[in-house]
């Protein structure tokens, strides 16, 4: 199981987010801040109408990375309390299904348009990272787009 608990980081100017492994609970809003990426910013391969995930599909996809072993998919919060404001995501997942690369993943993330270059985006770098440091398996981290 690859749960990442609850941390907290400095944001800029001032105040906190918190980063936490995502649950299927949190589809809806992680859906709200995908859209809300995808709609703010031409930095994506997925553009605003492309993206027809359905809340259902989401809690499947978020519980399905709870589950795998190698794989991460962590929430910025705007504070710590249920029904937050989900402000980014970001995840760390294999490219390939090779068992010859299996210590590769691919990481992926945006960052809502109200918090960039607020420190969102290092704050969620920080946690993924960690938990790769500390997996047996994964040696490489990649930068990938959500597609």
């Amino acid at each position: 199981m690859s749960t990442i608990l609850p941390q907290s980081y400095a944001l800029k100017p001032s105040g906190v987010c918190v980063v936490r492994s995502a649950v299927g609970d949190d589809a809806a809003r992680v859906i709200a801040c995908a859209r809300r990426v995808f709609a703010t910013t031409q930095h994506t391969l997925t553009q605003a109408d492309e993206f027809t995930m359905t809340e259902a599909q989401e809690r499947e996809f978020l519980e399905g990375q709870l589950a795998h072993p190698s794989a991460a998919f962590v929430i910025a919060l705007e504070r710590d309390e249920p029904g937050a404001p989900v402000v980014g995501i970001a995840s760390l997942k294999h490219a390939n299904p090779k068992r010859k690369v299996r210590h590769v993943v691919e990481l992926g993330m945006g960052v809502g348009p109200t918090h960039r270059g607020r420190g969102v985006g290092t704050a969620l770098l920080a946690a993924l990272m960690d938990w790769a440091t500390a997996h047996p398996e994964i040696e490489i981290v990649t930068l990938g787009v959500y597609a």
